[in-house]
Formats: structure tokens, C-alpha cells, sequence
């Protein structure tokens, strides 16, 4: 038979069994390590995800995403990271919720408490808010904005946010809520 040509995936599925068992070469034989490990962490969050999201009522779609570049990640979403990155925000996005999606990204999430910390963040905190209090959600934020001043000035330096902008007022008292949700 002969050593096969560079990138031939091969594989063996024994006769029976609804599975292949192993197989090397391809795509596999030339992904780096941190590549990996990426990929490794993905399906990981997904699974968790899986499993914590699987009796849940009403859930939002989820969106497991290997990170803020990832094909599923919306542009709009890309460009508006970017922004804030360019107005000091600091760090990177862990999750979020965009058009009534939530999007988790596994590359910023250290292990399983982590990525049902951030998913509870998103899915009870902005998404579960948003949908108990619909547009009645706006006069809270003005009120947490007012109230938790301090709050507010950790979060827009965090986030890069402009507090002087309605939207990112808003924005600022909604994680606040979120986290205290």
C-alpha cells in the first residue's frame, strides 16, 4: 500500500461500529498547538453550554463563537468592539447579546465556571431583563445611572464608554444590572 500523499486524511471505522475510531493526517496533521487547544476549548464550552441550557424554557438562541473574529460573529458586533477598543475599553469580551442572541467566546473562557458565570450573565442578567421589563427597561437604567454613580464610572472606563452618550449610559447601567441580576 505505501506511505500515503501529504494531507490524505485517514481513518478506520471498523465494520459494526457507527463510528470511526481514529484518523490522522488532513487539516489535523498541520494545526499548531494553541490552534488546538482553541478548538479542544470550544467544543468544551459548547458541551457545558449543551448541558446547562438543555431544560431550560424560553432560552435564547446560544451562540458558542471561537472568538470576536469568528465567521458567526456579526460585523456590526466586530466594528463595535473595535470602536470601544479605540476609546480605551480594556480587555476582551467574554460574551454578549446582540439582536436577541447570546454569543459566548470560548478563547475568554478559563474552564466550566467560567463560561456559566458569563452565560448566566448574559441569559439572566441582559437577556432574561430585556425580556421582563421590555422598553419599561430604559427608565430603571436612567434610575441605576443616577444612583450608582460610582458604578457607572468603573463600567465606561471599563467598557470605553462616553457617559455623556445616552446609549452608553444606558449601556454602563444595563451591566451593572446584569451583574447584579
Amino acid at each position: 500500500m505505501g506511505t500515503p500523499a501529504y494531507g490524505t486524511i485517514m481513518s478506520y471505522k471498523p465494520r459494526g461500529f457507527s463510528q470511526v475510531m481514529f484518523s490522522f493526517g488532513g487539516q489535523d496533521a498541520t494545526r499548531t498547538p494553541a490552534r488546538k487547544a482553541s478548538d479542544a476549548n470550544l467544543v468544551a464550552t459548547q458541551q457545558l453550554v449543551d448541558g446547562l441550557k438543555e431544560k431550560w424554557t424560553n432560552a435564547p438562541e446560544i451562540i458558542v463563537a471561537r472568538d470576536m473574529q469568528d465567521g458567526q460573529i456579526p460585523q456590526s458586533v466586530r466594528d463595535y468592539d473595535q470602536t470601544l477598543k479605540s476609546q480605551g475599553a480594556t480587555g476582551e469580551a467574554r460574551g454578549f447579546i446582540y439582536q436577541g442572541k447570546v454569543y459566548l467566546l470560548a478563547d475568554q473562557l478559563n474552564g466550566p465556571h467560567q463560561i456559566a458565570e458569563v452565560l448566566f450573565h448574559e441569559v439572566l442578567g441582559h437577556y432574561g431583563l430585556r425580556r421582563a421589563f421590555g422598553k419599561g427597561l430604559t427608565p430603571i437604567l436612567q434610575q441605576v445611572a443616577t444612583m450608582r454613580r460610582k458604578e457607572m464610572l468603573a463600567k465606561a472606563k471599563e467598557y470605553g464608554l462616553d457617559l455623556t452618550n445616552e446609549r452608553d449610559r444606558l449601556t454602563a447601567a444595563e451591566e451593572i444590572l446584569a451583574e447584579m441580576a
